[in-house]
């Protein structure tokens, strides 16, 4: 059957691992992208107002949520939206941790047995960054019919960094045979060699009665 995790390309890397490093990398850029940017919703017409995790724009200025000079009904936060602005935070240093092994194991360390840390940031980095989406969602302040594309940017990069993990996990495991089948088949291989010693050893004993 032909297997994709024995796939080599880039100077006989498993093409899992390359395709990994590549969603690693893209979902990065996505995530920066949408927690650097003050659209996670938007609203348009006579006046423009648009809100990020870290800044709250209208069709005059910006301001920093926080910011100790506005007022501090305007800082004022739901809860949920703090954790949001938490979580999307320890994702980003995820996501750069996950980004650096994926390269490391798409060029420097090419070892199977390490590819499980691979997988491990991904997974990690990605489950912040959609648990700090979900949460977001069932806060106050949000509005499914101004959602824009700062927070699709996220949840899609937190998406695409679990799959990065899904094939760092397929390129690190061991072998694509179940424990049983690898049994049956060290038995197999016994008991072919117990049956050809003993035919050897017959052979032997008709040789010599010759």
């Amino acid at each position: 059957m032909f297997k994709l995790n024995n796939m080599k390309c880039c100077d006989g890397n498993p093409l899992l691992v390359i395709t990994g490093f590549v969603i690693s990398v893209l979902a990065l850029i996505l995530h920066c992208i949408g927690y650097e940017t003050s659209y996670w919703l938007a609203w348009f017409g006579e006046y423009e107002l648009h809100i990020g995790l870290w800044e709250r724009c209208d069709h005059i200025k910006c301001v920093s949520m926080l910011d100790i000079n506005i007022p501090i009904d305007f800082r004022d936060q739901p809860n949920k939206f703090t954790a949001t602005q938490v979580l999307e935070s320890l994702a980003l240093a995820a996501y750069i941790a996950a980004a650096v092994c994926s390269t490391l194991h798409a060029f420097v360390v090419k070892q199977r047995s390490l590819y499980f840390l691979g997988a491990i940031t991904n997974c990690v980095a990605g489950s912040l960054g959609l648990i700090g989406c979900i949460i977001f969602f069932t806060a106050d302040i949000f509005d499914a019919h101004h959602l824009y594309f700062s927070c699709a940017f996220c949840t899609i990069a937190g998406i695409g960094e679990i799959i990065a993990g899904v094939f760092f996990f397929r390129a690190w495991k061991p072998d694509d045979l179940s424990f049983n089948e690898q049994l049956n088949l060290k038995r197999s291989y016994v008991s072919n060699r117990k049956h050809k010693s003993q035919i050897e050893r017959f052979q032997c004993y008709t040789i010599s009665i010759r």
